[in-house]
């Protein structure tokens, strides 16, 4: 659960940062 808290702000904080790349990588280890 924490994990998708920290994606969610990671997302809202840093749009223009590679976000797609950790997300992906996070659900694929969820």
């Amino acid at each position: 659960m924490d994990v998708v808290d920290k994606i969610q702000s990671v997302t809202t904080d840093g749009r223009d940062m590679p976000v797609e790349p950790v997300g992906i990588t996070l659900l694929t280890v969820e």
